[in-house]
């Protein structure tokens, strides 16, 4: 029998480098893979129920307040809400949820009806607005023409910015990835098969 080869300082100095930097490596690319799961159900989490979000603007006359209530739905240039998808006999619509009933803090939610089953889905929270409570950030709904969910989240002019989310599966609520970030107000977003998104008036009018 051979006898064993005795290993020089230097040699084992970069073998038990080598073994902690791979070990070092294996464990930080499970670290990355636990972080996007978690990022996954983080951005995209279910809410147990509908619950619309309540609002005052706090500018008082004589005769109340502007306006107050629920706004789950505000403003009317946030258009569309809702669409229809024949292909799966589902309605998809958007609206600004909240977190508790007595909370003001948007979540910018979708949710789905489906024709068939006459079942409501759990709504999704596309974006959570981390402390906003104006509803003039409410969300509007697209469809493309491979199906594909498209949330345009408003933004409140260059005080907070606006973003466009896709979802991961066509006519699927359950995933969404976030397209794009940028100044977006009153989102009207009508499709055109094969060109893309039209900018509503009010980004036309912006940018002119």
């Amino acid at each position: 029998m051979k006898p064993l080869r005795q290993l020089s300082f230097l040699q084992i100095v970069f073998f038990s480098s080598l073994f902690f930097y791979l070990t070092g490596c294996a464990t930080d690319a499970k670290k990355s893979e636990n972080l996007n799961e978690n990022e996954v159900i983080k951005a995209n989490p279910k809410a147990d129920g509908y619950k619309g979000i309540w609002f005052t603007l706090n500018q008082f006359t004589e005769y109340g307040d502007k306006y107050s209530g629920g706004l789950g739905t505000y403003t009317a240039k946030h258009i569309p809400l809702s669409l229809y998808a024949p292909e799966v006999n589902k309605t998809f619509f958007v609206y600004g949820g909240t977190t508790g009933e007595k909370e003001r803090y948007l979540l910018c939610m979708i949710g789905s009806y489906d024709h068939t089953t006459g079942m409501i889905s759990k709504p999704t929270v596309v974006y959570d607005k981390q402390g906003v409570d104006d509803p003039h950030d409410n969300p509007s709904l697209s469809l493309d023409e491979e199906g594909y969910l498209w949330v345009f989240v408003s933004g409140r002019g260059t005080s907070r910015p606006g973003f466009k989310f896709k979802s991961k599966e066509p006519y699927n609520i359950d995933a969404f990835e976030r397209i794009s970030e940028e100044e977006m107000t009153y989102p009207q977003p009508w499709h055109i098969p094969g060109k893309g998104f039209l900018p509503s008036v009010y980004q036309i009018f912006r940018c002119a």
